[in-house]
């Protein structure tokens, strides 16, 4: 049974907890509900910097990790589903939480990416654009005017990886975001071009628009903030990983990636 982080009424969860108890410039986000009873408490301070409070059901209150009894940190599985900052916090307090939910349970998170890689395999061609013929495989969702999707390709190309990249267009960027991503599956504007605006206005088919739109529905569904690009990649050991973003350390995390995939 998976672990449910699930949002709740703020008039019931939100009754007891006093942030700027603990964040004077602070401000309470939002409440969710964790195991055994407990509360999470998402906060944000002056700088927008959020992270988890944690509340028993005896109204203690700590900040920092919130392990299970086998040591897993349920802050991971509370930041893909809040957007937070609390793992990079020093640990006040580590509280082990046993229940049987949690020790039979498996990761919500972790379910998600399997789900979401069994579901690209299966994937007509005209959802997505290859670049690459290594033999290792991965998905990235990109939107066609996100300029980290055009480093990310770049740096694929350039680097002399042995991969075959499927590239995915999604919908999140801005209202033209469908439009040229479409266009890109129909052939209208090649994928050299991520990144560049000007030209003409496409008018993709509507089978590529529908494609757009359920490459968007995959992404949501490994995030509930979608972001791009977003990698997928299946490991040796059958574990399906994700990187979202590409930052100064992104291309360390890619080669660790493709070592890891490797049988």
């Amino acid at each position: 049974m998976a672990v449910k982080l699930l949002a709740a009424d703020a008039s019931t969860l939100n009754s007891t907890f006093n942030v700027n108890a603990y964040v004077p410039d602070g401000k309470l986000l939002e409440s969710f509900n964790g195991p055994n009873n407990w509360i999470g408490h998402v906060t944000s301070n002056s700088k927008g910097v959020r992270l988890i409070f944690w509340e028993d059901p005896t109204g203690l209150v700590v900040v920092g990790k919130l392990l299970d009894s086998n040591g897993r940190d349920l802050n991971k599985l509370a930041e893909e589903h809040y957007d937070t900052n609390s793992i990079g916090l020093q640990v006040i307090s580590k509280i082990q939480v046993s229940t049987e939910q949690l020790e039979a349970g498996a990761d919500e998170a972790t379910a998600a990416r399997a789900g979401v890689y069994s579901e690209l395999q299966a994937l007509p061609e005209k959802n997505y654009t290859s670049t690459g013929d290594g033999d290792i495989e991965m998905f990235v969702f990109y939107d066609y005017e996100c300029p980290y999707c055009k480093h990310l390709k770049e740096y694929l190309e350039t680097d002399g990886h042995n991969v075959k990249s499927n590239w995915l267009p999604v919908a999140i960027l801005n209202k033209n975001s469908p439009v040229f991503g479409a266009a890109v599956l129909d052939g209208q504007i090649p994928l050299a071009k991520m990144g560049q605006k000007g030209g003409d206005y496409p008018a993709p088919s509507l089978e590529a628009f529908e494609a757009v739109t359920h490459n968007t529905r995959l992404l949501k569904a490994l995030q509930s903030r979608a972001s791009t690009p977003t990698i997928v990649m299946k490991m040796a050991n059958g574990e399906v990983k994700t990187l979202q973003g590409f930052s100064e350390q992104a291309p360390q995390t890619i080669q660790a990636l493709i070592r890891d995939s490797q049988s």
